[in-house]
């Protein structure tokens, strides 16, 4: 029913809010479409104003059977992680744990939740009990380097470089097989929400879009943009997707929210005792029970191995051994990954992070699944995994027999003829990694946490730009070109990267109702384009487009362009 283009198709889903009141109205229909060879979208349309499509990952991965198995499998228990602290949040492929997000398209400050801890801790319970049905942990301690989906609540769309009238935004993959972008970062614009319910069905409708929930037309679901009818849970009952009308769903022509969710996360498990759940030895004489026997171990079995020694804080020592970091592979091969895994309390588990694009596969040593096999000779851990085309990211996840844990650096592998994608580089203070030189995106927020200054709208002569980055040209709308409301715009552009692939074509309109931005998609063989369909309402005037190509590497080509409404 979907094509293969979709597989690699990340729309971000928002909530937009009118510009008279701060509450939550629908700006427009983010998870619908994207079949049309370019997508379509209507500029200066009252409160209609979020990002409606994202594309990211390599268009040229193809899976082998096995990956095609368990390309989304996360195994066990899914974390929803609620960030109150904020943090700076750069452009790249989903990664929750060094925050990369493919909302962001330049370095943005989000400041941290700022209603203090009362009514923090009113939303987290909130959320939690929003989710409380399913298998999902909603926490507010960072999960740090386990595979999770972060909300990150505070601040105003302007720190992100989003136009004011959002209050919330997520990446949602499109895919209707694996539908759960598993290191998901979405954005609650608390700053936006003075009251604590509407905020909490906020986060909730943001974190379904990352678990694959399409917007409903359905007033009590918190999937829905309609408004005035109470408190809204997640409901059990088949409905129409869309915004302010019934339409179809991505995904079929209902949705159930709460048939859904059970499929991608399951029902709650209830925690095992400490003890594996053995009962309690017997009490002979009301007090303390009997001390185990001297001959413990005569019936074959070795005895226990002595306690780790105590203090031991610190997990254990990967060495990665093969493959290494950007090795190119035959195409459709089996990869053997190898690591060397050593601690003086022994390594209890040993994990392989398997990654294609956003989506993770962790693959446990000691129960591999499909045909994944892992051996273990000495200390030395080795996987073998039958992959496909394109590129991959893996890293090792070990934890020790107290359970101090540590994650190798990630490497990139290219099977085939497509290039590894570059590993996050390593933070310089321990905070979040540096953005990408992309030469020409809009500078950083300011510390203050404002919204960062807008991209110059004279029509000048763009910056010089920088080397190696993409070569790009705006073949229409011409320069001066005017358009009289509720006109048609093409846009269509012709970007080819120096080196590497074009990753993603993005367009800001600028207008006296302020900056709407939106991503082309590839209409054909280095030409991307969308459909703008201006407003009928727009006022007489001059508008400006700004055009910025970047490519896998992060370098950036920009393109400016005046235009006039003149009705």
């Amino acid at each position: 029913m979907h094509s293969l283009r979709l597989l690699s198709r990340l729309v971000l889903a928002g909530l937009a809010l009118p510009s008279a009141v701060f509450a939550v109205g629908l700006g427009c229909q983010t998870a619908q479409g994207g079949y049309d060879p370019a997508p379509r979208a209507t500029v200066e349309g009252g409160s209609e104003k979020c990002v409606v499509r994202f594309v990211e990952g390599d268009e040229k991965a193809e899976l082998s059977s096995a990956e095609k198995k368990f390309e989304f499998k996360a195994g066990g228990r899914r974390t929803l992680y609620l960030n109150r602290f904020g943090g700076t949040y750069t452009p790249g492929t989903n990664n929750s744990s060094t925050n990369r997000s493919s909302i962001a398209s330049y370095s943005a400050k989000i400041p941290a939740y700022a209603k203090g801890d009362a009514r923090w801790s009113k939303l987290l319970t909130c959320v939690q009990g929003q989710f409380a049905r399913w298998n999902l942990e909603v926490t507010d301690k960072d999960p740090k380097d386990t595979v999770h989906i972060e909300a990150v609540v505070g601040g105003l769309a302007g720190n992100l470089g989003l136009s004011a009238g959002i209050g919330g935004i997520a990446p949602m993959t499109g895919d209707c097989d694996n539908p759960v972008v598993e290191r998901a970062i979405v954005f609650v614009f608390s700053q936006s929400f003075p009251d604590d319910q509407e905020e909490c069905q906020v986060v909730a409708h943001e974190a379904g879009h990352a678990l694959g929930l399409d917007h409903e037309y359905l007033c009590a679901d918190p999937m829905t943009y309609l408004r005035d009818c109470g408190e809204k849970k997640f409901q059990d009952k088949a409905a129409s997707c869309g915004t302010y009308s019934p339409q179809s769903c991505t995904c079929g022509s209902k949705q159930n929210s709460v048939k859904h969710l059970d499929t991608v996360l399951g029902p709650p498990v209830a925690p095992e005792p400490p003890d594996g759940g053995a009962p309690p030895p017997p009490v002979t004489d009301g007090g303390a029970p009997p001390p185990p026997t001297s001959d413990a171990g005569t019936d074959g079995a070795p005895p226990p191995p002595p306690p780790p020694p105590t203090g031991d804080t610190t997990g254990p020592t990967i060495t990665l051994l093969s493959p290494t970091d950007g090795e190119k592979l035959p195409e459709f091969s089996t990869v053997t990954v190898s690591a060397k895994l050593e601690d003086p309390s022994g390594v209890g588990k040993a994990v392989l992070r398997w990654s294609i694009g956003a989506k993770v596969t962790e693959i446990d040593c000691a129960s591999p699944f499909f045909e994944v096999s892992c051996t273990v000779t000495g200390s030395t851990y080795t996987w073998k995994i039958p992959a496909g085309k394109g590129a991959r990211t893996w890293s090792i996840v070990a934890v020790d027999g107290k359970g101090n844990s540590s994650t190798s650096a990630a490497r990139g592998l290219a099977l085939g003829d497509s290039t590894p994608p570059p590993p996050p580089p390593p933070p310089a203070d321990g905070g979040a990694p540096p953005p990408p030189d992309d030469g020409g995106a809009p500078p950083p927020p300011a510390k203050d946490g404002g919204a960062p200054p807008p991209p110059a709208s004279d029509g000048g002569a763009p910056p010089p730009p920088v080397s190696g980055a993409p070569i790009a040209s705006l073949d229409g709308p011409a320069e001066g070109s005017a358009f009289a409301p509720g006109a048609s715009i093409p846009v269509r552009v012709s970007a080819k990267a120096t080196s590497g692939a074009i990753a993603k074509v993005q367009l800001v309109w600028k207008s006296p109702s302020g900056d709407t931005g939106y991503t082309l998609d590839a209409v054909a063989s280095g030409v991307f384009g969308i459909d703008l369909d201006l407003s009928p309402a727009a006022s007489a005037g001059t508008r400006t487009l700004v055009i910025t190509v970047t490519d896998d590497a992060g370098r950036s080509t920009k393109i400016t362009r005046t235009l006039s409404v003149a009705p």
